[in-house]
């Protein structure tokens, strides 16, 4: 594949955007749901994992999406993006993690902004929010 090729002469890929549970994902020991996909689509579709433990929305936004971005524009024609994030923003907001946190609102604000950037890179819109 050269890099004059248009994005429909690229193969088929699914992105994964997340925190572990995402990450792991891809672990076959843990029969993830990312290796479960690789399995079904083999020599159909090519699958990148972007699950980032600990992160955040927070975190991806400010550190992650700027790769994503440039992935998804130069390097990939995404078929299916997912974004699956939340459980680190959830924990608690006086715990042990709680450099995680997020309250509720910025949560939203910051999973919508992250939807509204990846969007243009995919085929298809389902969001369950």
């Amino acid at each position: 594949m050269g890099p004059a090729q248009s994005s429909c002469d690229r193969r088929p890929v699914f992105y994964f955007i997340g925190d572990s549970i995402t990450e792991y994902g891809s672990d076959p020991d843990k029969r993830g749901f990312i290796t479960i996909l690789q399995h079904h689509y083999v020599r159909a579709i090519d699958c990148v994992n972007r699950g980032l433990s600990g992160y955040n929305t927070k975190w991806v936004l400010e550190h992650a999406m700027p790769v994503y971005v440039t992935e998804l524009q130069a390097a990939y024609s995404a078929s299916l993006v997912t974004v699956f994030l939340g459980a680190n923003d959830a924990v608690l907001e006086h715990g042990p993690d709680a450099a995680q946190f997020v309250p509720l609102e910025d949560y939203r604000a910051n999973l919508h902004e992250i939807v509204r950037r990846v969007r243009p890179f995919w085929l298809l819109t389902a969001k369950c929010f």
